[in-house]
């Protein structure tokens, strides 16, 4: 019976379905998960191209919602490490941009943290989870 399930139901599903098949586990799932999380070099080329034509808090609504999309794309379970890399490299290279919105510094470290004290860009999260 059991074969017979499986030959009748095994091509119509997709490669990417691994739940309660034969040959196929929850491990499996997992590693592919992984392999698939790839995470390429942050393209912050839009940020680059808006940082003189927005106004600062229209900038920072578009960061946030940036950063929102990718937490919910990417936030998949074992990957919060990486999430928090990506949110410290964010903050990074948003520090690095604001102070080249005009020739000069407009922020300090200091300055910055205390913005993102006021203003805070959303931590990486954890949106689908495996386990639960």
């Amino acid at each position: 019976m059991d074969s017979k399930f499986s030959e009748t139901y095994e091509q119509d599903f997709y490669d990417f379905s691994y739940g309660f098949r034969p040959g196929r586990s929850c491990h499996q799932a997992l590693k592919r998960v992984g392999e698939i999380i790839n995470f390429k070099p942050i393209n912050h080329v839009w940020l680059k191209t808006l940082k003189n034509t927005l106004s600062l808090k229209e900038l920072w609504t578009q960061l946030i919602s940036k950063l929102r999309g990718y937490y919910q794309y990417y936030g998949v379970s074992e990957n919060i490490r990486k999430l928090q890399e990506f949110y410290y490299r964010v903050e990074g290279i948003a520090f690095k941009l604001l102070n080249r919105r005009c020739h000069k510094k407009s922020f300090n470290w200091q300055g910055f943290c205390k913005y993102l004290q006021r203003f805070p860009l959303p931590k990486s999260y954890i949106v689908h989870n495996f386990y639960a």
